[in-house]
């Protein structure tokens, strides 16, 4: 059995579901070159003219790519946002992705008047290359597994915020090349991306370090581990 994380290997063992000695931990891997990232100014001008309006491109953009779903926290998010606005901090909230949640969402950003300052783009085909237009990627998801967005965003060298759902942990060394935030704890997620925002030394720190998630969840180590348990149990001749 092939697991993507530690810890659904830990599950795994904790409930009886699989033995030890067949069990192995292959993350996701990213392949960054088949990403066709765009440069910042292309990529921000997609995302205006899909909400046909302008942005102040001097305030610092906060960006997801992620479903509309209960567990990717996305609520979380508007309620930091809202703090700080309050604070007097004004950056922009950009969400890729639809979902069933659509309404509660747009409800609560109402609710909490960040109609200027918080944005559900919908759906836009191949959102990746977009990253770019964001200085800072988040993830504040209530569940997860191990996102292959975090991944992507590791490829246009961004500085990560996420929650310590599911794998994302694993993915992040905190403080290193991004920061880990308890799940559903919005204080905790404006606290952090205002820290970011605040310290040049350590957001230069996390963005540098950021491309070391892409090189150890390289597509070619995921392929080559995989190859390797192959090889093991069915002793293969066409397997290498």
């Amino acid at each position: 059995t092939i697991v993507l994380s530690q810890k659904e290997k830990n599950i795994a063992l904790k409930y009886g579901t699989a033995k030890n000695n067949s069990l192995f931990v292959i993350p996701n891997g990213i392949n960054c070159n088949s990403i066709n990232l765009l440069d910042k100014i292309s990529a921000r001008k997609i995302i205006e003219n899909k909400l046909n309006k302008s942005f102040d491109n001097q305030q610092p953009w906060i960006g997801t790519i992620a479903n509309l779903y209960k567990t990717k926290g996305i609520g979380v998010l508007i309620q930091a946002a809202a703090q700080l606005i309050n604070n007097k901090q004004t950056p922009y909230f950009f969400v890729i992705g639809e979902g069933p949640e659509r309404a509660n969402l747009e409800t609560l950003i109402k609710k909490l008047n960040l109609s200027n300052y918080f944005y559900l783009i919908g759906t836009i085909k191949n959102a990746s290359q977009l990253l770019k237009a964001f200085d800072i990627f988040v993830l504040p998801s209530l569940k997860e597994g191990l996102p292959f967005a975090l991944l992507e965003a590791s490829c246009a060298n961004l500085p990560l915020i996420a929650s310590d759902a599911g794998a994302m942990p694993e993915i992040i060394q905190n403080e290193e090349n991004g920061l880990v935030i308890p799940y559903g704890n919005s204080i905790k997620f404006a606290e952090a991306i205002s820290r970011i925002l605040n310290n040049t030394s350590l957001y230069a720190k996390i963005k540098n370090n950021s491309q070391i998630i892409s090189q150890r969840f390289s597509l070619n180590k995921t392929i080559k581990e995989t190859k390797k348990i192959y090889s093991q149990f069915f002793r293969r001749a066409d397997v290498k």
